[in-house]
């Protein structure tokens, strides 16, 4: 049998983006990359699900959704799709478990046209009722999905078990809280978390990074966050649980899904976070 060989790989040098510190606290990051004429950016938000109300489980995931369907203060839903549309560029949000993020692509030619969108979007979203009605029409459809898929069962009733049902880490939308949450639920809630100082914005693509810096400055620059507002930090998780074997039936298919684990103390913050992350893909596939 022959054996395979290589080529070495080439070396390779991460980039060293600049960083600059807004005097509301808010982090840039800034990264020049002229291969591709376009220009991107994400901001990540401390926001997520795991600190909103338990009766009203989906709040946060509904927030992040209508940040950007429900338009802006100054652009109607359909208006801001147009722009969009018509010069390709895409500028999206979302809200997980423990963050939320804001994304934007655009060709660099109209980067002058779509930051100042997704600026807005960040900052002043509108929250518009129509579209809060059918964030929550979809989140509703999910949840009387939810069963179909066996991967999803065992992953969901999984961390039930590990974290307890109660749990922010477990916890999972239902019709009745979805039912609970309101216009005024949305901006209340993206009132109390996005702010500059509980925002991390990073920006790469073809751009002059003294340029981009005034241009974000002007964007971002006079957004004032309360005086008594600090950055939350996610709660602690309660994962002190006995051994145990757990069964959830399901006869409507031919295969079983298994899933087996046990409370970690590694944080995102741990030396070790990035390689655990990379064993855990090789041993099996993420």
């Amino acid at each position: 049998m022959t054996e395979l060989t290589y080529p070495d790989l080439p070396d390779f040098e991460v980039p060293e983006p600049e960083r600059v510190e807004l005097e509301n606290g808010m982090t840039i990051f800034l990264l020049e990359d002229s291969e591709l004429p376009q220009v991107n950016a994400t901001a990540r938000i401390g926001v997520g699900s795991v600190y909103e109300p338990a009766e009203k489980r989906g709040l946060a995931s509904i927030t992040g959704t209508v940040m950007r369907t429900g338009g802006t203060e100054s652009m109607a839903p359909d208006s801001l799709n147009t722009v969009l549309e018509n010069i390709g560029a895409t500028v999206e949000t979302n809200i997980g478990e423990t963050s939320g993020s804001a994304y934007m692509s655009t060709l660099a030619d109209h980067v002058d046209t779509v930051l100042p969108i997704f600026a807005e979007v960040l900052r002043q979203p509108a929250f518009a009722e129509d579209r809060v009605q059918q964030a929550k029409s979809r989140v509703k459809s999910g949840i009387s999905r939810r069963n179909d898929n066996a991967s999803s069962i065992v992953g969901r009733e999984f961390e039930k078990v590990l974290y307890g049902e109660d749990s922010p880490y477990a916890r999972t939308p239902e019709l009745y809280t979805v039912d609970r949450v309101r216009r005024q639920d949305l901006v209340d809630f993206h009132d109390q978390y996005v702010h500059p100082n509980n925002v991390i914005l990073s920006v790469w693509g073809d751009f002059d990074a003294d340029q981009m810096e005034q241009t974000l400055r002007e964007q971002f620059g006079d957004w004032e966050a309360p005086a008594d507002f600090e950055p939350p930090t996610p709660p602690e998780p309660d994962a002190e649980r006995a051994h145990s074997v757990n069964f959830v039936q399901k006869s409507d298919v031919n295969q079983s899904k298994i899933r087996m684990g046990h409370p970690g103390e590694l944080t995102r913050r741990s030396d070790d976070y990035a390689s655990v992350q990379m064993m855990n893909e090789v041993l099996s596939g993420g």
